[in-house]
């Protein structure tokens, strides 16, 4: 009922679009037969009084059309606007069967002719501007044309035979040409709002699967920082532990651990990256960047996989430089290489690059498995993973290509690939060439000395891990859930720590953020200060990359964590 609602509505609305200009050819037809076009044998009065009757029904037609656009009628009141449309529909055509009956003539063929000629002028022109409904078309057309049908019978005219038959056929044809118009007008309804609920079903599925990817991004937020909180402690506890003497055999589990540890750490790494990247925390910086070292660093980095499966892993020596962010094009290239290198069995992976016009494109060759063509799109979505159904760590956990397909959005450069399954594949990322080349001084590197280092979180195991490893690198450490704690430790502002370690959410209202700030305000100086967190949520991101202080993501390996108290430290003692 609803649909047939629609279909109506969606007529009348076509009636009541169509008709003003229609109205406003027949009163100017009407007016200029009755004041030229009717015969001496009809008053003048009686023709200019017709005249003005079809002129005051027009006005009238006018005024419901102005009042059913002012109402803007709901689709179920479809009928009362019908109704009164149809009632002015017939009552126009009774209107005109009169004037027929009123102005012809049966001693002047050439009058009747003309007015016969008019008449069927405006049922043609009709069959367009009612057809739309084809009731309201039917009850304007016979009233307007059956008198002269008779008029033909009745006053004999030369070949009033033919004539009438004519008429006859004329009342015959048009009601079949609106049917037609009007059967056409229907399907293309039908079709226009089948069109528009599939377009409106496709939008209430958009937004099902966007507060679906809503809901897993909410999940993983709140998921991820409690998973990352023991398997950061437990990478620091591995780290400390590393460097302690100790037999065979507990070294070999301890090599496993790490290995674990470090199957973790590329989950939730690749994890964090594509929650970077959605959050638009990730900056562009670009700078001229040469393809030859970059390459070599790729080529050794992955140089022990490629033994290990005794597969040759080349490099095609390449001195352009391209202008681009050197961190995400090493994530790039380095994503692709790395699946090039899991999926190839026999054979080998070439990496190179080629001039091609303004740009310069790093191609990698391999030999491998290859890839369907029913999979090109699928490859880059989020954990799909074309020869991995039973989940094998060893094979990765499918983000690598999610993250290319964000990160070149980002830089907007161009990756595209061919394969062939059975053969291999090849990947282009097409990347401007650089106009010329920075000239970077090496820095002078000081020492790291034994410093304080004030650790803030709210985990006892990973302050534990934390006091374990810094004290493990010669510095000392104080750890604490809250930066009034450690004011309390040292309530004399000249005891001032070297460096603050800071968990980004912690315990009840306070943050990294604000404890940073409440240490630096005791303490009166600007401490440099190194954030680590295992959010996961863009918002989270963006608001900690928005502070500019260090952001250091957890899991995090001991190395990593090293290396930037290294930097932080040596930037202070310059």
């Amino acid at each position: 009922m609803a649909d047939i609602d629609r279909i109506r509505a969606a007529q009348i609305r076509s009636l009541y679009r169509q008709t003003p200009v229609g109205l406003f050819s027949a009163a100017c037809v009407a007016v200029l037969i009755a004041t030229v076009g009717h015969s001496a044998e009809t008053p003048q009065i009686r023709a200019v009084g017709w005249g003005l009757s079809i002129v005051g029904l027009a006005v009238v037609h006018f005024a419901l059309i102005v009042a059913y656009r002012r109402a803007s009628p709901v689709d179920a009141a479809w009928r009362l606007w019908m109704a009164l449309f149809t009632a002015m529909a017939l009552i126009e055509g009774i209107a005109w069967g009169c004037g027929a009956l009123l102005l012809s003539s049966a001693d002047d063929v050439t009058q009747a002719l003309v007015l016969i000629v008019a008449w069927a002028g405006l049922g043609s022109a009709g069959a367009i501007v009612f057809g739309a409904y084809l009731p309201t078309y039917l009850i304007f057309l016979f009233p307007m044309m059956s008198p002269h049908v008779f008029l033909a019978l009745y006053h004999r005219y030369p070949h009033f035979e033919l004539l009438a038959g004519l008429e006859t056929m004329f009342l015959m044809a048009m009601p079949l040409i609106a049917l037609q118009y009007s059967r056409q007008l229907i399907a293309s309804l039908r079709l226009g709002f089948a069109n528009l609920d599939l377009a409106s079903d496709l939008s209430r599925q958009k937004l099902v699967a966007e507060q679906a990817n809503l809901a897993k991004s909410q999940f993983l937020a709140a998921a991820s920082h409690d998973l990352r909180q023991p398997v950061h402690a437990l990478g620091l506890f591995v780290g400390a532990l590393s460097g302690r003497k100790m037999d065979a055999v507990s070294r070999r589990l301890l090599e496993q651990i790490v290995k674990s540890v470090a199957a973790l750490d590329e989950l939730f790494v690749g994890l964090l990256d594509i929650s970077k990247l959605d959050a638009g925390a990730v900056q562009v910086h670009r700078e001229p960047v040469a393809m030859s070292a970059m390459l070599d660093r790729l080529i050794r980095d992955h140089a022990d996989e490629a033994a290990a499966k005794q597969i040759t892993l080349r490099q095609h020596p390449c001195s352009m430089l391209v202008d681009s962010d050197p961190v995400m094009l090493d994530r790039i290239l380095r994503n692709i290489l790395s699946n090039a290198v899991r999926y190839t069995d026999k054979g080998g992976v070439l990496i190179g690059c080629r001039r091609r016009g303004a740009d310069v494109s790093i191609e990698i060759w391999d030999t491998g498995r290859g890839i369907p063509e029913a999979e090109h799109d699928r490859i880059f979505q989020e954990f799909y993973q074309i020869d991995n159904p039973e989940r094998d760590r060893s094979k990765g956990v499918g983000l690598g290509l999610a993250i290319v397909r964000r990160s070149a959005d980002l830089l907007g450069v161009e990756t595209t690939f061919r394969s062939v399954p059975g053969s291999g594949s090849v990947f282009r990322v097409a990347v401007p060439k650089a106009t010329s080349a920075a000239v970077v001084a090496d820095p002078i590197v000081p020492a790291v000395t034994s410093s304080l280092i004030c650790v803030v979180d709210d985990d006892a195991a990973i302050r534990d891990a934390m006091y374990s490893l810094l004290t493990g690198w010669g510095h000392t450490v104080a750890v604490a859930g809250s930066a009034s704690e450690i004011v309390m430790r040292y309530p004399q502002p000249g005891q001032c720590p070297d460096l603050i370690i800071c968990d980004y959410r912690l315990s009840g209202q306070e943050t990294g953020l604000t404890s940073i700030a409440a240490l630096r305000q005791h303490f009166s100086t600007t401490i440099p200060a190194i954030i680590l967190t295992g959010d996961t949520a863009p918002d989270r991101i963006a608001e900690a990359h928005a502070s500019g202080f260090v952001l250091l993501h957890k899991p995090l390996s001991s190395g990593k964590l090293r290396a930037a108290v290294g930097n932080m430290l040596r930037k202070t003692a310059v």
